[in-house]
């Protein structure tokens, strides 16, 4: 569970993520707005607004070598941000205790 304050921004690839809004109770509210940008536009954009047929066709061997590394590189950086199960378990359970009184345990 990933609870924001007012104004606050969350971004994650969604691919990757199991993600949902959960349901409030009577009374309360609740605003948001998601986005959605797919995979294939940030690789476009990095292929010099070409598909991977027209960037494999007018790029060097070197070139090709270079943006297939940043984009491995980018992947392995970025999932590794990501907590294990335990981490988030712990980080959620001493980030609620904080919120809500007597929380009980999980």
């Amino acid at each position: 569970i990933l609870a924001l304050e007012p104004g606050r921004v969350v971004l994650f690839p969604s691919a990757i993520v199991t993600h949902k809004t959960i349901p409030i109770l009577p009374g309360e509210w609740r605003s948001g707005v998601t986005g959605y940008a797919a995979g294939g536009l940030w690789r476009y954009m990095a292929q010099g607004f070409a598909t991977r047929t027209v960037f494999e066709a007018t790029a060097g061997e070197a070139e090709l070598d270079e943006h297939d590394a940043r984009g491995n590189h980018r992947w392995e950086t970025k999932v590794k941000r990501y907590m294990t199960l335990p981490e988030l378990i712990d980080w959620w359970t001493n980030a609620a205790a904080a919120i809500v009184p007597n929380l009980p345990a999980l």
